[in-house]
């Protein structure tokens, strides 16, 4: 990879939280106010969607509930700051994403806004899951993606490169890391990884990466009805900032592990 060449083209971070909530559109105009106070803008677009009878079981006759989607949006030139609070159905978690388009802003902007929604819900409701995910591009050492990525990413022989028959102009990898349990004293280790590379279709001299990251409070390695270690369990408590810059120095280590 060239050095410093890394450009971050959006960051969203998301909480997971229990149990599930509905906000009414009057609920969720206040939470806009009180965003729009907390950011100092006063240009956010509300928009409030109800999802109305959502099946809570699979019998047809089992029950339905109402579900909600409200987004605080802001364009900022060819990037945009986005906020989406919703809850689909009865049975799954409520959901906070924060998202930042190119350029992305300062990490304050996931703080601020996380803190503010969260102290907007109820007390009891618990954070179950955080996930980042970091999309990026970079140039590389020889100015083209695709020759870096067999080479040095894949490390084809060139009889493998041969092997598909022909001039390549796209090519795509991707890693992943199951997660584990946290440590005594650190929450934020063996986080679930997954990340791809690909040649960047509008520039195949560079890269496209994208790495999402993802904390959960239950180990993935506990099977559904499964007896779980309360000492396996993990605190999902940090701000956005914590998350967000596990993800990013993740990041720039395997890529500086890259000739």
């Amino acid at each position: 990879m060239r050095p410093n060449s890394l450009q971050t083209r959006e960051i969203l971070f998301a909480y997971f939280m229990m149990p599930p909530r509905f906000l009414s559109r009057i609920d969720a105009s206040a939470l806009h106010n009180e965003v729009c106070e907390a950011l100092s803008y006063d240009d956010l677009v509300f928009t409030y969607r109800p999802l109305d009878s959502i099946q809570t079981s699979p019998d047809p006759g089992g029950g339905s509930s109402s579900g909600f989607a409200t987004t605080f949006e802001r364009r900022e030139g060819r990037g945009a700051f986005r906020l989406l609070l919703e809850n689909k159905t009865v049975r799954e978690p409520l959901r906070l994403l924060i998202s930042h388009v190119w350029p992305t802003a300062s990490l304050d902007i996931f703080d601020i806004s996380a803190d503010t929604v969260s102290r907007n819900l109820p007390d009891n409701t618990q954070r179950v899951l955080a996930e980042v995910r970091i999309r990026a591009q970079c140039s590389t050492t020889s100015s083209s993606g695709i020759n870096y990525l067999l080479e040095h990413v894949l490390r084809f022989t060139d009889e493998q490169k041969d092997s598909f028959g022909g001039n390549l102009n796209f090519a795509s990898t991707k890693i992943e890391i199951p997660g584990a349990s946290p440590t005594e004293d650190d929450q934020l280790a063996n986080p679930k990884r997954e990340m791809t590379l690909e040649v960047l279709r509008e520039d195949p001299s560079r890269l496209y990466i994208e790495l999402m990251s993802q904390w959960t409070q239950v180990p993935s390695s506990v099977r559904p009805g499964g007896q779980i270690d309360l000492s396996s369990l993990r605190r999902i408590t940090e701000p956005p900032r914590s998350y967000i810059q596990d993800a990013q120095g993740y990041l720039d280590r395997v890529l500086q592990s890259f000739p």
